[in-house]
């Protein structure tokens, strides 16, 4: 059974019926093979840089727009402007934790990266907590 823990981070963007709602849907999804809320998109790798990969830290397109994507529209293919930050633990990879919703780069606007999984400052902060995660866990 999957473990699901929320950083503060993230706890402080949503309300709580929204963090429930999304702990629920992430538990379900990890747990349910085959199972995609009609919100949540690709669900890929940071790659970038060796830490990254290390670290395993991932990055889930999620709709922020309460709509779904059309069901006939494949995950790989459910991309948006939004990305859920998550990694697992080391040792137990049913352990979780869901570290912050941030903008995901748009190439075709190269010139704005701060604030998006493009910017190095933000992305060495999601690292290191996910470092931390991981070490416990």
């Amino acid at each position: 059974m999957a473990e699901v823990f929320m950083h503060e981070l993230l706890q402080n963007r949503l309300t709580i019926q929204q963090q429930e709602k999304l702990e629920s849907e992430f538990r379900r999804y990890k747990e349910e093979d085959g199972y995609v809320p009609g919100d949540f998109g690709r669900d890929a790798p940071y790659t970038r840089t060796f830490n990254r990969r290390y670290l395993e830290l991932m990055h889930l397109h999620i709709r922020r727009d309460n709509k779904a994507w059309p069901n006939r529209t494949l995950q790989f293919y459910r991309r948006s402007g939004f990305v859920l930050v998550y990694c697992y633990g080391f040792i137990d990879r049913n352990k979780y934790l869901l570290i912050d919703i941030i903008k995901h780069f748009d190439p075709k606007k190269p010139n704005e990266k701060e604030n998006t999984d493009e910017d190095n400052n933000l992305m060495a902060e999601l690292e290191a907590i996910a470092e931390s995660f991981r070490d416990k866990n």
